[in-house]
């Protein structure tokens, strides 16, 4: 697989059971190509949604750094399911994929099910209170490079993230960052809209999402069954 294969939309299988899956931020629907693949063997039709700004320059992302132009891609998406009258649509997601698989599933009942994947709604960090106020005045930070981001499972070199980190010249941008907090807050708002079938994915070993976020999520959910 090359860059541009990693990091554009994509669509497995076929059928009108879908799976809509949403990667991660900062990242690319690489992250989740290996669930859709699985997916599509079980027999759903699975759709991978790009956000716009991902996976080019820190300049692009700059300039999709709203969190309501990242979500009009996936109601995009939502509304083509749709005028093909489905049978079902379920909805999951990694890292900040899996927040906007909760805030998806709030704004639309008829989403039959929902499994966010290391979603979070709770940021540890103190300092996430301030980063909108930073982010007027600082557009982009130093990553300095980090081995951990580009290994796959396993412990073994991955080029396509690497290219990932690269394209962004080892950079984060701020305001990306802010507006994700902003999403993780309004979702955190509109949990208690959320009733469908829920099952919450955590790992244990993600260092960045703070392991308090599935039992808050679960306590906050209209749900019966999660």
């Amino acid at each position: 697989m090359d860059y541009n294969e990693a990091n554009a939309a994509f669509e497995y299988g076929k059928g009108d059971h879908y799976v809509i899956l949403i990667h991660g931020f900062p990242s690319i629907p690489y992250d989740v190509i290996p669930l859709g693949r699985h997916l599509a063997e079980q027999g759903f039709h699975v759709i991978g949604v790009k956000l716009p700004g991902f996976g080019g320059t820190k300049e692009e992302l700059l300039h999709h750094a709203d969190w309501h132009l990242w979500y009009a891609e996936i109601e995009r998406n939502i509304t083509e399911i749709t005028a093909k009258q489905p049978k079902n649509i379920f909805i999951s997601g990694i890292s900040m994929g899996g927040t906007a698989t909760l805030y998806t599933a709030s704004q639309h009942p008829e989403i039959k099910a929902l499994a966010p994947i290391n979603g979070p709604v709770l940021i540890k960090e103190k300092s996430s209170i301030f980063v909108g106020l930073f982010a007027k005045f600082i557009k982009y930070f130093a990553m300095p490079f980090s081995g951990d981001f580009v290994l796959k499972p396993g412990g073994k070199h991955d080029p396509i993230l690497q290219e990932l980190y690269e394209r962004r010249d080892n950079k984060g941008v701020l305001p990306a960052v802010a507006t994700e907090v902003k999403w993780f807050r309004e979702t955190d708002k509109n949990l208690i809209k959320i009733t469908q079938p829920l099952l919450i994915c955590q790992s244990s070993q993600d260092h960045t999402v703070w392991l308090k976020n599935p039992e808050y999520i679960l306590s906050k959910v209209s749900s019966k069954v999660k």
